[in-house]
């Protein structure tokens, strides 16, 4: 699939919010070099170690937000529109399937985090993403 037609407009319970979410299959592991972020939204770098494909919500207190599919054992790089620092978690759900939910992160604008999605999913976790 075209990276263009991989870009989604969404709508949110409080209205219409813009996310812009994009795959990079066999991109590079956050190691291996940084990921932009523009001050009004938070990077989400999606790791799935499973072999299925997980769906993904973002949720803060009070509101859900689907942001899209993890293929399996593949990289993806999610963009969330962010104005004010908040708690997030994410929630998984295998496709279809059982669900997990990560810890919360207190997150604020501009800031990256990493999604790592265990086999199984048992034990994904998000923390903030170290830039080398």
């Amino acid at each position: 699939m075209p990276l263009a037609r991989s870009c989604r407009w969404l709508p949110s319970a409080a209205g219409l919010l813009v996310i812009g979410c994009y795959g990079v299959p066999g991109a590079p592991t956050p190691s291996e070099g940084p990921v932009s972020t523009s001050p009004a939204e938070v990077s989400i770098v999606s790791h799935n170690r499973s072999p299925d494909p997980v769906r993904v919500d973002a949720e803060t207190p009070g509101t859900t937000q689907p942001l899209g599919v993890v293929g399996g054992n593949a990289r993806r790089v999610f963009r969330l529109a962010w104005r004010r620092q908040s708690p997030l978690r994410l929630r998984l759900r295998v496709v279809p399937g059982r669900q997990q939910y990560t810890n919360y992160l207190t997150v604020a604008p501009g800031e990256a985090i990493e999604l790592v999605i265990p086999p199984g999913l048992h034990g994904a976790f998000i923390r903030r993403r170290q830039e080398p």
